[in-house]
């Protein structure tokens, strides 16, 4: 995703990324949950080119991630176990399950977590002389 896109585009994608996604699952609520989220890493990181006809690639695969999480969890539906991280936030109940659609979910959380830690890296460059 090289330019920026809309929230549109990213609830699409994250709705390609689940196989078999549940019927009550609609585009428009995955966008929803987009657009809160955008409002979260908007607030966390003081970001102001954040809009909804206009998300940065660097923040494209966070939201993408995150609302294919979402899918998933609607499509595990409620009551199911799980335990998982994302940033300082976590969330548990039950024993976590080992069942396809939970490992399903947990990867796409753990993506939008590494995604997440890679905005907070530096690169840091040092001119070195010779001896």
């Amino acid at each position: 995703m090289p330019s920026n896109q809309s929230l549109g585009s990213l609830a699409v994608a994250s709705l390609d990324r689940i196989q078999d996604p549940p019927s009550t699952v609609s585009n428009g609520s995955v966008q929803n949950y987009i657009e809160f989220t955008m409002e979260d890493i908007k607030n966390w990181f003081g970001e102001t080119s954040i809009s909804t006809t206009s998300v940065p690639p660097k923040y494209q695969n966070i939201l993408v991630n995150l609302g294919a999480a979402y899918v998933m969890g609607r499509k595990m539906g409620v009551g199911v176990d799980f335990d998982f991280t994302l940033g300082e936030f976590r969330a548990s109940r039950g024993a976590a399950s080992s069942s396809p659609d939970y490992q399903q979910l947990k990867f796409f959380v753990d993506q939008a977590n590494m995604g997440l830690k890679s905005l907070f890296r530096t690169v840091q460059i040092q001119k070195v002389y010779g001896v």
